[in-house]
């Protein structure tokens, strides 16, 4: 045992099924296939940041306040 934190050869292993494996493949080419792509197109690269940081979150709680607001005056509305 070392005291590096970084030394990942004392963390303890697993063994998974071959299913698991193909699956956690998959996703992990399907992910550096995208960065490769967004690499090739800075523009595109800005876009997908700004999406991923700005735009959804905004979205999401957008749609959480009108739900929210909604519920409120329905339930208001019930006890009229």
């Amino acid at each position: 045992m070392t005291d590096d934190p970084m030394d990942l050869s004392s963390l303890p292993t697993h063994d998974v099924d071959d299913a698991t494996a193909e699956r956690m493949r998959r996703r992990a080419q399907a992910t550096l296939a995208r960065q490769r792509d967004l690499a090739d197109r800075p523009a595109l690269a800005a876009f997908s940041r700004f999406y991923s940081a700005r735009l959804e979150p905004a979205l999401v709680i957008t749609a959480s306040v009108l739900y929210l607001s909604w519920a409120v005056s329905r339930t208001l509305q019930v006890f009229h």
